[in-house]
């Protein structure tokens, strides 16, 4: 039993020895060609790069999608006729705001989408601006959060013709915040704008609209538009759908069934499918990268094969075995593909830091892909190296010697 233990000791010693001098010889072969190692290695370090890239840049946006999203469209709520026009009953957006979480509440619909604006009646027929002009609760601005540079419609202009002006309506009209208060023109109507509607995250159309108080627009209009209303409501983070739930009853304790409320989706669920959508195409890029690189090594490889017949059939007649051949060509080729994903980790890497310091973000880069990055380099040259190492292994002593 001793002398079969010591036999086993010096043959795993005898494999460890072999395995290493097997490793030098293929790294030293590869170094024979620098260039070509390089090149070849390039290829996997691109779709390796554009792996870790995709996961890491995936993951640092995902908080900042879900931040941004929550802020904006995940706290707005919609509330329209069930079946067609609706007239929202008096006092039904002061019910739902009466609701908890909801921030403000405002119902709104439009007087007309082809309007006429001028400033003075002397250019209303000679060169008129035309747009849309809408009549809203005096909420408005804070339940659609618009931002708006001078006096915000508000319960102060309920009955008194005022109107904010979109800020691409204005710059046709030549109307620049400096000049508000302004009178013009809307339809005939005389109205006082006071203020400048900036910015509309959620209704960029509303920056080429002229916005006017819809208890004063009921005294002097009375379209059919008009009949179609919609109240818009701006919730606390996570209360929309619980206020979407509530928002049909509170606007109407009556007939409650004439109303519906459209809540956004759940930011949790959206911001997954965001990700899982970016997450398949960007792997699916990266996984042809991959498999244009694994040809290229396949390539290299069988040119390698060719060029050193010589080598690999002195190597048979010294009594190397084609397992031993395949083997080295083997490691050759997935040396090359684990340079090539040490290099694209660290591709990756930094292209990850790169766009987050140029975001402002806070990069986040899973560990798991970049651990596994170097092993997928290598698995791919291996998989690559396959058939060129079978056709090395193929090649006659004889043959080879005579052809040297």
């Amino acid at each position: 039993m001793r002398r079969r233990h010591r036999r086993l000791r010096v043959g795993s010693s005898g494999s460890v020895r072999f395995a290493t001098l097997l490793v030098r010889e293929a790294w030293q072969s590869s170094l024979q060609r620098p260039l070509r190692l390089v090149l070849t290695a390039l290829g996997v370090a691109v779709g390796i790069g554009s792996l870790v890239a995709t996961v890491g840049l995936s993951s640092t946006a995902s908080v900042q999608v879900s931040s941004a999203f929550n802020a904006l469209l995940a706290t707005e709520v919609g509330v329209g006729g069930s079946a067609g026009t609706v007239v929202f009953p008096a006092g039904a957006s002061h019910r739902v705001d009466d609701l908890p979480g909801v921030v403000a509440s405002a119902v709104w619909c439009t007087v007309s989408t082809n309007a006429t604006f001028a400033l003075s009646r002397h250019t209303l027929g000679v060169n008129p601006v035309t747009g849309e002009l809408a009549a809203v609760e005096p909420e408005f601005v804070t339940a659609d959060d618009l931002a708006v540079s001078g006096a915000p419609l508000s319960s102060q202009y309920t009955n008194i013709m005022a109107a904010d002006i979109g800020l691409g309506l204005a710059r046709q009209l030549g109307i620049g915040q400096k000049d508000i208060p302004v009178t013009l023109l809307a339809d005939g109507q005389v109205i006082t704008v006071v203020g400048v509607i900036t910015s509309s995250p959620v209704d960029p159309a509303l920056l080429d609209t002229l916005v006017v108080p819809l208890a004063a627009a009921k005294q002097v209009w009375s379209t059919s538009s008009m009949r179609d209303q919609t109240m818009v409501i701006r919730t606390r983070p996570g209360a929309a759908q619980v206020v979407a739930g509530e928002a049909p009853v509170a606007t109407d304790p009556v007939n409650s069934g004439n109303y519906t409320a459209t809540a956004p989706p759940d930011p949790r669920q959206l911001r997954t499918q965001v990700e899982t959508s970016v997450e398949e195409l960007f792997i699916v890029l990266a996984a042809v990268a991959l498999v244009v690189s694994a040809f290229g090594i396949a390539n290299t490889m069988l040119v390698s094969v060719i060029e050193r017949r010589s080598e690999i059939g002195l190597r048979r007649a010294v009594g190397a075995l084609r397992r031993d051949i395949v083997a080295q060509f083997l490691l050759e080729s997935g040396l090359t593909g684990l340079a090539g994903g040490v290099a694209g980790s660290c591709l990756g890497i930094f292209t990850v830091m790169a766009v987050s310091v140029a975001r402002t973000w806070t990069p986040v880069m899973p560990v798991g892909i970049v651990a596994a990055a170097p092993g997928l380099g290598m698995l791919t040259g291996m998989i690559a190296g396959m058939y060129p190492s079978v056709r090395a292994a193929s090649v006659q002593p004889i043959e080879a010697l005579r052809d040297q």
